[in-house]
């Protein structure tokens, strides 16, 4: 057994969007499968001798679909984007980051599931209600059936319950605003640099369900996350050009804008928020020293 020293970094994905890493590393390598082909490696080189390519190529689409697979394309990716990715960190101004760029951050970061959070305001009270049973029942010494008004009051005292209106509202607001979506916002530790970088992540590239993303890692996961993508809106950059070809609707997408970003100020001042298209999502952890081969 031999050892090498690494300084590589283990990540734990938690989201790759695979269609955009292929198109990415496609562009890089000169084709996603003709660069599979090399990287797969035989039990020996007369395996690979006398394999025919089109053999070859089928064995790739089928390895393709491998998780692991995904893993190693990524990193490959990754660091040959390195000279064009931009590392944000404490020395980063609000200037300098601008759209189109590819960048990266790490930090701690904050998940909004909306699907759940709408499901949760739809059944809030009957969940309450159910709570304060079970609370009540557990607590009390007799076996008699206890009263729906008292059950109905602690769960009131307690904050089980809130006004149906509310409720409803808020679940109006969810679905017309943000779906089913979730998203997830990745602050530096450093609080002087006051951006929140927000990423919507499609289901379907999730390495884990929501459920267990939320059952793992809760609301506030307590670890830092790094997210690398693409920047697509900068809230704090105005985009002042006139638009030439007005329709009937211009004027009120602009009021849906406002309308919109209305939701991202608290107390009437408004946050800084860098959308960004995710490719990867992960949570990096320190390689060992030695590996045993």
């Amino acid at each position: 057994m031999t050892e090498k020293n690494s300084n590589v970094m283990l990540r734990d994905f938690i989201y790759i969007d695979k269609d955009r890493m292929y198109s990415l590393y496609s562009q890089l390598f000169e084709g996603v499968v003709e660069s599979l082909v090399e990287s797969i490696s035989y039990s020996s080189e007369e395996a690979k001798k006398d394999k025919k390519l089109e053999e070859t190529i089928i064995d790739a689409s089928v390895k393709v679909q491998n998780v692991v697979l995904f893993d190693h394309i990524y990193n490959t990716l990754e660091a040959k984007l390195q000279p064009q990715i931009q590392v944000i960190d404490a020395k980063t101004s609000h200037e300098d980051i601008k759209p189109n760029s590819i960048i990266k951050i790490t930090g701690y970061v904050v998940i909004e599931d909306y699907e759940y959070l709408s499901h949760l305001m739809q059944n809030f009270n009957e969940i309450g209600i159910a709570l304060a049973t079970l609370t009540l029942n557990s607590q009390s010494s007799d076996k008699k059936m206890i009263s729906k008004n008292t059950i109905d009051q602690y769960a009131k005292e307690n904050g089980l319950t809130m006004d149906k209106k509310l409720s409803d509202s808020i679940v109006k607001v969810i679905e017309n605003l943000h779906g089913n979506s979730i998203e997830i916002t990745i602050e530096l530790e450093d609080d002087t640099f006051d951006v929140g970088f927000k990423a919507l992540l499609e289901e379907r590239y999730l390495r884990l369900s929501t459920n267990n993303i939320r059952s793992l890692y809760g609301y506030k996961p307590c670890m830092k996350w790094t997210l690398v993508g693409e920047v697509t809106n900068i809230s704090y950059r105005n985009n002042n050009r006139a638009e030439k070809n007005k329709t009937t609707f211009s004027k009120m997408f602009e009021s849906l804008s406002e309308v919109y970003n209305s939701f991202f100020k608290v107390n009437d001042s408004a946050n800084h928020i860098v959308r960004v298209a995710p490719i990867a999502v992960y949570i990096e952890h320190d390689k060992p020293s030695s590996v045993s081969e």
